[in-house]
């Protein structure tokens, strides 16, 4: 599970899994759209974590009525991470469905064509929000159960799920994979540094400047073996 997610007393799995299920299903995001992320970048740095963090601490506060009304109402929103498009938004959506669902042993089968939006941008070119660095370098990741390839080096092989989520950086899916590439993986997550933050701001206005194409939602530009 992803640092510093938690249920709230209380809250039921079939209220969890109410939540996770209108937030896999939402095309856009909730809020005030692109305001609060351009907050988020320019208070902390580039650094998204401790502004997600905030924010999500500050939903937290809210009932769980209150929170699914408001996917409700927001399920429509056109809301995207700033000259990224939809891709980052439903990569971070399949991520954090799986943060939630993973710990509490709820079953779901991710549509193929949302996780390969997922396995697409993360393995090509990441937002900066998803701090990928070099993570992924000279490693080769292959999904077992899709077919679909991304890089060349050391394999890691697992289930896509399982590569989608140890591509985000989280640990929970390494047991999940094979490969001589999964020790270098492993020590990678594990021995995550910070970004410096000349290099997070560089980041983000290549982003900005220079944003990547939005091709992810072709499924046939995820290679398969």
């Amino acid at each position: 599970m992803v640092a510093g997610c938690r249920v709230p007393e209380g809250v039921s799995p079939g209220a969890v899994r109410a939540r996770q299920r209108l937030l896999a299903d939402a095309p856009g995001s909730t809020g005030r759209g692109q305001l609060k992320i351009y907050l988020c970048m320019l208070v902390y740095a580039g650094n998204f974590a401790p502004g997600n963090e905030r924010l999500a601490r500050m939903y937290a506060r809210r009932s769980t009525t209150d929170l699914v009304g408001s996917l409700r109402r927001h399920a429509t929103a056109k809301t995207t991470v700033p000259r990224s498009g939809y891709d980052p938004v439903l990569a971070d959506l399949v991520l954090h469905d799986l943060d939630v669902r993973i710990p509490l042993a709820i079953d779901r089968v991710i549509p193929e064509d949302r996780l390969a939006v997922a396995f697409h941008h993360l393995a090509t070119a990441p937002s900066p929000g998803f701090a990928v660095g070099g993570r992924l370098s000279e490693l080769r990741f292959e999904a077992v159960d899709t077919g679909w390839t991304s890089g060349h080096g050391a394999p890691v092989r697992g289930d896509a799920e399982a590569i989608v989520l140890a591509m985000a950086g989280r640990t929970v899916a390494l047991l999940r994979l094979d490969g001589d590439g999964v020790a270098i993986l492993s020590e990678r997550v594990n021995q995550a540094s910070r970004v410096p933050v000349p290099q997070r701001l560089m980041k983000m206005a290549t982003t900005v400047l220079r944003p990547s194409p939005r091709r992810a939602r072709h499924l046939g530009l995820v290679r398969r073996r």
